[in-house]
């Protein structure tokens, strides 16, 4: 797991998934968890959205943080990164919304890679 504080230079062309926000909408578990490990049938959401990333051949993914930042990359490294290569943007100081956790992230993004947003829900659904 890194950080884009500490910027490495094998960057990811894959995906990201949004885990900063306050997740206002699980209350009352996101008064003590992030969004992103609740768990549905025994797996949190962002194991989840990796694996089913994974399903598609994408191992490469950038994970913001902010709202229980710890609890998030603990799950990661305690997982290894569910089989994927996990980087870690970390936006504790302030929550930036879609817009600014992409730019913050930027530096983490390979330029000759698409890179596919996504969110920790679970939909279980066909692309």
């Amino acid at each position: 797991m890194v950080s884009n504080d500490n910027y490495s230079p094998s960057r990811v062309g894959g995906a990201m998934i949004f885990c900063a926000g306050l997740g206002t909408r699980f209350k009352p578990w996101t008064d003590k968890h992030p969004k992103a490990l609740a768990l549905v049938n025994g797996k949190s959401l962002l194991q989840r959205n990796v694996e089913y990333l994974q399903s598609f051949g994408i191992k490469d993914v950038i994970i913001n943080v902010h709202h229980f930042a710890e609890q998030v990359e603990q799950a990661i490294v305690e997982n290894d990164g569910w089989g994927s290569n996990v980087l870690v943007s970390d936006e504790r100081e302030v929550v930036l919304e879609t817009g600014g956790g992409l730019l913050k992230a930027k530096s983490l993004f390979n330029p000759n890679s698409p890179l596919l947003p996504a969110m920790p829900t679970y939909l279980p659904a066909s692309i």
